[in-house]
């Protein structure tokens, strides 16, 4: 998670984790339907919670897109172990 963690900035590469994976987003960023200030709230850091907050990110075809991305695993100490409930999405059909 450390070298996540150094990966913040355009000039290092733009890194998130999330789950058991580590994201390279910096070429993804200028495409973000939200913006690009908002992802940067994660740069470098876990997305557990911003998925949380925004729970469209679960949805198939954002996971696939995430997925395009995915360069590497976590080690075994860096994934989360804990339980993550849904929270309650008012814009849900």
């Amino acid at each position: 998670m450390s070298d996540v963690q150094s990966h913040k900035t355009a000039e290092t590469r733009i890194w998130v984790a999330f789950r058991d994976g580590v994201y390279d987003i910096t070429d993804f960023i200028k495409v973000h339907p939200g913006g690009s200030q908002r992802i940067m709230y994660g740069a470098g850091g876990r997305l557990e919670s911003f998925f949380r907050f925004y729970p469209f990110h679960e949805k198939d075809h954002v996971q696939e897109i995430l997925a395009r991305h995915r360069i590497g695993n976590l080690h075994p100490d860096d994934i989360l172990k804990e339980k993550v409930e849904k929270v309650h999405d008012d814009y849900e059909v």
